[in-house]
């Protein structure tokens, strides 16, 4: 374990130093060079029903390692009170006092319903329980579950690639706060209003990037209460995965598969033309968990977020000159093309981890490619381990690119490639 993260910390910072050489392209720059001409009858149109994306959950005097080694205990507590939830993982963080739990749904199981806050509570309280009975320490405080955060997402086709960078989004900001100072003027948004203002707030939040756009609401109070995001799906889905240096899950796009989910063919239908996502973040206090608990708050806050995410999508993005300057049609097919010509790839070896970089992101943590555990030190013998490397360059490097061949241990300071291998033009990617 300590080899692996050695590489990654190693891996992270020879990226950095690479990246001013601007061999490896964008994603984004990829995209909108295989964007089609936008004609006048093109819209951001739905593709999918609402749902529920992720829950965060603060679990108060339990340590990030108990939390760990009962994360099947977890899903189960969650389970057997809510069967029907798909959870795709659980990301379990340290806070101080409290670890913390991103639990990811499965948005065919987690529809915006009627039964949604009821659901939630339930979560919470049978985390509470099982928290209570097995995490906490002996001699510490209680063990105590609270809900943090809930996002809450819909689909839409066409893709989500700004031309500039100041110009349109000060449009966007600009529509999205008459369109919240609206919604706090009608009684159904009481919801994001943090500690009883009355007021909406709506700035820049600080996670704007080439793809996504992230405004925070606020109350009079400065408090954030929820963040409106908007961003590229497909790109989102082929320039990263999960947390990872390196990453993508373009195996969620392409590929001939046994079945297909309902998040499968959402993509298919959107293949020609991309696909952009809204979500709204609902930050949740002690005074949100009492109106949480009112029954007629309860009730309608689903239909109060699926107007709000409409009202964004007619108001801010379906609307002239924003969406001449957003809303592109890009087909998955030529992006991937355009991934297939890259002529520069790298791979870097490490004594435990490897990685084949094929693009960057424009997020600085984050690298379109592939992560194995296929290191010098990871195999039984140094020549099984070459094979491996080879094998890894043949499936995922870029036809007709040559792949700069790095080693993270190699002696000196600056970390110089220490091979270079040209692919066939003609090989599969």
């Amino acid at each position: 374990m300590r080899n692996a993260d050695q590489d990654k910390a190693k891996a992270r910072q020879l990226l950095k130093d690479l990246r001013i050489e601007a061999e490896l392209p964008l994603m984004s720059d990829l995209a909108r060079s295989c964007a089609f001409r936008l004609r006048d009858s093109d819209r951001y149109e739905w593709a999918g029903e609402a749902f529920c994306d992720g829950i965060g959950v603060d679990l108060y005097n339990v340590s990030k390692g108990a939390a760990i080694a009962h994360q099947v205990g977890l899903r189960n507590a969650i389970h057997n009170v809510i069967d029907e939830w798909n959870i795709r993982h659980i990301l379990i963080t340290a806070r101080r006092n409290s670890c913390y739990l991103w639990i990811t749904l499965d948005p065919e199981c987690a529809q915006l319903d009627g039964m949604m806050v009821t659901k939630i509570r339930k979560m919470e309280l049978a985390l509470t329980q099982y928290a209570q009975r097995l995490l906490a320490e002996p001699d510490g405080e209680p063990a105590n579950a609270s809900i943090s955060k809930i996002d809450l997402a819909r689909d839409s086709s066409g893709s989500f690639l700004p031309d500039t960078t100041n110009a349109q989004r000060g449009r966007i900001l600009a529509a999205t706060r008459l369109v919240v100072a609206e919604c706090f003027q009608e009684r159904e948004y009481a919801f994001l209003a943090p500690r009883g203002d009355h007021q909406a707030i709506v700035k820049l939040g600080s996670n704007n990037l080439d793809t996504c756009y992230q405004f925070d609401i606020c109350g009079e109070s400065r408090r954030k209460a929820a963040t409106i995001k908007m961003y590229d799906k497909i790109q989102d889905l082929v320039a990263r995965d999960g947390s990872g240096l390196v990453g993508s899950r373009c195996d969620l796009m392409l590929g001939a598969k046994r079945s297909v989910n309902a998040f499968q063919k959402k993509i298919r239908s959107c293949q020609h033309r991309g696909m952009m996502r809204i979500e709204l973040s609902i930050f949740i206090d002690r005074k949100f968990c009492v109106r949480f608990a009112n029954p007629h708050v309860a009730r309608n806050l689903p239909t109060s977020i699926k107007n709000l995410i409409w009202k964004i999508r007619g108001f801010v993005l379906n609307v002239d000159p924003v969406r001449s300057m957003v809303l592109k049609r890009v087909s998955i097919e030529c992006l991937m093309a355009e991934m297939g010509a890259i002529q520069t790839n790298y791979l870097i070896v490490g004594d435990q981890l490897a990685w084949l970089v094929v693009a960057s992101n424009w997020h600085r943590n984050f690298y379109v490619g592939t992560e194995r555990n296929l290191g010098l030190k990871s195999s039984p013998g140094r020549e099984r381990s070459w094979q491996d490397l080879e094998v890894l360059v043949k499936r995922y490097a870029s036809p007709g690119a040559t792949v700069k061949v790095f080693y993270l241990h190699s002696t000196g300071n600056v970390i110089k490639p220490v091979a270079r291998i040209t692919k066939s033009a003609t090989s599969h990617f």
